[in-house]
């Protein structure tokens, strides 16, 4: 069921030549550029505060560990996107031809 993806991720991180999006990036995409300096620096104030933890890793939450691009496409439900095939998996051959191929 694990097989170490997050290691990977947390190792590639480390290199300050590679990119990769953070939970805060992933969660909030609409906010992120104007305001992700003021709500990290809050959220991680709140995380040492009650002592948040990230139940799925067993480590201390952090602001700054990488997110998953699907948490992404789902948080931004722009009417216009193609996370409504996800959504709705019945339609999703109708999401895909109309926002990715461009049908009609």
């Amino acid at each position: 069921y694990r097989s170490g993806t997050t290691y990977l991720q947390r190792l590639l991180m480390q290199d300050s030549g590679l990119g990769y999006m953070s939970i805060f990036q992933s969660i909030l995409p609409e906010v992120l550029l104007a305001f992700e300096g003021m709500f990290t620096w809050i959220g991680e104030i709140t995380v040492r505060l009650f002592n948040i933890k990230n139940p799925f890793h067993r480590i201390p939450f952090a602001w700054d560990f990488p997110g998953e691009d699907d948490v992404g496409m789902t948080a931004l439900l722009s009417s216009r996107g193609t996370q409504w095939g996800m959504l709705f998996p019945l339609r999703l051959d109708y999401y895909f031809k109309k926002y990715v191929l461009f049908d009609r």
